[in-house]
């Protein structure tokens, strides 16, 4: 980027060069960075600034900082600097929100941003932190390390599996196929893919989206018949209705049209989710097999179903996610089909993966089997209750619901 900035600029005419341009860095300025510009010249035709996104709301509920590589940075590239982002994005909140009495951790980086926050709420002082009464209690900071498992499993939520086959970017979901649904130009574009905006404030998003994938088509459907009989009450107002009232049904109607397209739409993603995975042999053989390897694991069973993905040519990061579940339940893979699906995977890929797989071992999610490595799976599993043998997926009293058994950490 660096490099494509110096070409634009160099290239300008005399004209242009008097003009002022200035160089925005999320979300710091670094020295390699500035020593470049320097280097370069750059900086005689701009002024560098540090630009901090760092919390983005992206609901009522939740904040990003949209850090996509940190977790890469930190535990494979031995990159830390983003820990530093971190402690920062907290202190502002504490600046609007008062000091936090209570921060723990989980984890040697998470400790270590704790560290951070704690040197500079004493750098800041009462001036910035203590005009404010603390309205968040406690915060808790955990290591991904800490659970490597559940990112492993298929969830199988309605939003979920929105994001795992067709991906959600900052809250917006592009539809890639054809709906049922009509839809007019207040909707989408002609030509266009319709952009679904998920969030808590639609109310047909916010019952559903942590729903089962099962349950979730009964819930849109009574939605919808409610609706139909709201809009059929219409009928039912004459001439000698008062006019207050009149207007009062007409205006919810109205409202209620926009929530009947948006509960089409909904219905038509289920649909086609429900067609890909419940509707899907390989889907449900995928999600039989996971389960089977946290419970009740067959060394053969698992190696053939890897090879089998491999064979044919699925995608690499749903093969390495299959081989790090089985490593991590069962403490690692044994010798003999490590190095033959190692071997596979090379030959399949290509030598660009060796080191992905590299990271993958020395991070602890793709091993080998060590003489040591040895567990109580039924302990484990009962003293953590991480796995559930009868899960009630339409009205669920526990977590385990999500994957349909094992309950995340």
């Amino acid at each position: 980027l660096l490099n494509v900035s110096e070409e634009e600029l160099l290239s300008l005419s005399p004209a242009d060069v008097k003009q002022n341009f200035a160089c925005l860095m999320i979300p710091r300025k670094t020295l390699v960075c500035e020593h470049y510009l320097d280097e370069s010249g750059l900086l005689k035709f701009a002024r560098c600034f540090d630009f901090q996104l760092d919390l983005v709301p992206l609901d009522d509920d939740l904040i990003t900082m949209e850090l996509d590589t940190g977790f890469r940075d930190c535990f494979v590239d031995g990159d830390p600097s983003m820990l530093y982002d971190v402690a920062c994005a907290i202190l502002k909140l504490e600046a609007h929100f008062g000091m936090i009495p209570h921060i723990r951790a989980k984890g040697k980086f998470a400790s270590q941003v704790v560290s951070m926050v704690e040197r500079m709420q004493k750098q800041a002082g009462n001036d910035i932190l203590g005009g404010t009464a603390p309205e968040i209690y406690g915060l808790y900071l955990i290591d991904r390390q800490v659970d490597l498992l559940t990112p492993c499993y298929s969830p199988l939520t309605y939003e979920a599996l929105i994001h795992e086959l067709y991906g959600i970017r900052a809250n917006v979901f592009e539809v890639p196929f054809e709906l049922k649904t009509k839809l007019d130009e207040t909707w989408v574009q002609p030509g266009k893919n319709l952009k679904l905006i998920l969030n808590n404030d639609d109310s047909v998003w916010a019952e559903v989206r942590d729903q089962h994938i099962t349950a979730v088509a009964t819930i849109l459907q009574k939605r919808l018949k409610y609706i139909q009989e709201i809009q059929d009450s219409r009928k039912g107002v004459g001439k000698s209705s008062k006019v207050k009232e009149v207007s009062d049904v007409l205006r919810r109607v109205k409202e209620l049209g926009n929530e009947k397209t948006l509960l089409g739409v909904h219905l038509d993603c289920v649909l086609k989710i429900s067609t890909a995975t419940q509707g899907s042999d390989a889907f449900r053989e995928q999600v039989a097999i996971e389960q089977r390897m946290l419970w009740d694991p067959d060394e053969r069973e698992s190696s053939d179903y890897i090879e089998e993905l491999i064979n044919k040519r699925e995608p690499l990061s749903r093969v390495l996610r299959m081989m790090s579940l089985w490593s991590l339940t069962a403490v690692g893979i044994p010798a003999k089909p490590y190095d033959f699906l190692r071997k596979e995977i090379i030959q399949t890929y290509g030598f660009e993966t060796i080191p992905t797989l590299d990271a993958m071992q020395e991070l602890g999610m793709i091993t080998r089997v060590q003489k040591n490595n040895k567990t109580d799976r039924e302990k484990l599993l009962k003293a953590f209750n991480l796995w559930h043998d009868s899960v009630n997926e339409t009205h669920p009293n526990d977590i385990a619901y999500v994957t349909s058994g094992y309950a995340p950490l």
